[in-house]
This record gives C-alpha cells, sequence and structure tokens, in this order.
C-alpha cells in the first residue's frame, strides 16, 4: 500500500508535468473525479485556500484519483480526446438543477 506523499506526489507529477493535455482533460472529466475535486476544492477553501486542494484529500480519496490516473496515464491522445468530446455533449444532462461545478464555483459562472 502506498503512503499517502507518495500518491499526492505521483498525482502531482502526472497533473503538473504530464504534456498530453487531452489525457489529463479525459482525467479530470471523469464524473468521479469530478466529484472528488469538487469536495477537495471546497475543503481547500474552507481551510482559507492553505495548501493545495490535494493537501486535503483523504487517503480514500488518494487511492481512488490515482487509481484513476493510472486508466488514463496509458490512454493515447486519440482515445482521451474522444472520451472529452463525448463526455462535454453529456455534461448538461448529467448535472442537477441549481448545482454548480467546480469551474462555475471558482470562475462565478452559473
Amino acid at each position: 500500500m502506498m503512503k499517502d506523499e507518495k500518491l499526492r506526489e505521483k498525482l502531482t507529477i502526472f497533473l503538473d508535468q504530464d504534456p498530453r493535455k487531452w489525457v489529463k482533460s479525459a482525467f479530470y472529466s471523469d464524473p468521479v473525479v469530478v466529484q472528488v475535486m469538487d469536495n477537495l476544492y471546497n475543503r481547500w477553501e474552507d481551510a482559507g485556500r492553505l495548501g493545495m486542494p490535494i493537501d486535503h484529500a483523504s487517503h480514500e480519496e488518494l487511492v481512488l484519483l490515482w487509481n484513476k490516473a493510472s486508466k488514463y496515464l496509458g490512454m493515447s491522445d486519440n482515445t482521451a480526446r474522444a472520451l472529452v468530446f463525448n463526455r462535454m455533449g453529456s455534461v448538461e444532462e448529467e448535472r442537477p438543477e441549481g448545482k454548480k461545478g467546480l469551474f462555475s464555483k471558482l470562475f462565478g459562472k452559473a
């Protein structure tokens, strides 16, 4: 079992240093990742934006995010791009009425 510090390090390297934008977009558009990231950003904001959002993740959330990231790391750009476009078409249908997403909260969009 990986320790939390190692999981944070691996996730940070993937999210900050992997140059494949479509792969990162596919990761960030994953419905499970969206939910976890919404929770992390809420905790991060509640903590006065101290540290990084990933610093506020539980062990279970870190494991879940790393498992998801591992899935996307092996994905080709073409597959990732197709997945992102597919998800973009269904975003409005999936969001409950009145529920704001992460980017809406951060950038004030409805």
